[in-house]
């Protein structure tokens, strides 16, 4: 099959195929765009994850007659989407499985700078940034161990329930 052919021509996507080659060219919008959803940063592989999209596309047609969908009036595109993104998606787990090996690395290998970071944080530090004024002051202080005695005197609240009633609005805020 001439595959700049299949993706030149233009097909009604509406139809069933009569031969295997129509069947290519019916389902190449959807081989194309799950090609390059996988290959989005890795475009070397395009054309591997193309064939893998043509041989859904052709499992698809050799077992789309007689089948419930074709019964129900379904369209042969609709049947054979299911089937590309399937050999698409098992070629993206095969390949990267491979690529991602870590088997071979050393035991003793610090593997340089750590770029771990939780992302629990991010989340908390955005509540955070969220927060009034005066709630941030009450959080800071209470963290650094102040008492809410102290709090109040610090921020010029009335007394320290006032302080108390900040810092668990803010903790409520924090917590959501």
């Amino acid at each position: 099959m001439d595959l700049k052919a299949l993706i030149n021509k233009k097909l009604n996507t509406s139809s069933n195929p009569k031969n295997e080659t129509e069947a290519v060219q019916i389902a190449m919008p959807f081989i194309l765009k799950g090609a390059k959803r996988w290959t989005r940063n890795h475009l070397s592989y395009m054309d591997d994850f193309i064939m893998q999209g043509v041989e859904g596309a052709l499992i698809a047609y050799k077992k789309y007659k007689g089948t419930e969908f074709e019964e129900k009036g379904y369209k042969y595109s609709s049947y054979a989407y299911m089937w590309i993104r399937a050999q698409q998606q098992e070629y993206a787990g095969k390949l990267w499985k491979y690529k991602n090996n870590t088997a071979t690395i050393p035991d003793n290998w610090d593997g340089g700078d750590s770029y771990e970071f939780d992302e629990e944080d991010i989340d908390k530090k955005r509540a955070f940034e969220r927060l009034d004024k005066d709630q941030r002051r009450v959080v800071e202080l209470r963290t650094k161990g102040y008492t809410f005695e102290e709090i109040s005197s610090e921020c010029g609240y009335k007394n320290l329930h006032e302080a108390r009633k900040d810092y668990m609005k803010a903790l409520d805020h924090l917590t959501v």
